[in-house]
């Protein structure tokens, strides 16, 4: 909703784009460790040898919209 010209989803409008993939990324990152994804470094090394980098701005950004993503809509009890 903050910003339309990032592209969350691949050519399919299905699957994530990398940007997409980073995102949700970090929702879980916050989720499962109950850390803040604040801060997070902007390239990303996949277990199968995918490389998702974004620009350090985008990334940032990205960033503190998953933190007030969860502050505002996870559970208390993840």
């Amino acid at each position: 909703e903050t910003d339309s010209t990032l592209a969350f989803y691949g050519s399919d409008g299905f699957h994530p784009s990398p940007m997409g993939t980073y995102m949700a990324a970090l929702v879980m990152f916050e989720q499962l460790t109950d850390r803040s994804p604040v801060g997070l470094p902007a390239t990303v090394v996949t277990r199968s040898n995918v490389t998702i980098s974004l620009a350090p701005a985008t990334a940032a950004f990205l960033q503190q919209v998953a933190a007030e993503t969860n502050s505002r809509y996870a559970s208390a009890s993840h």
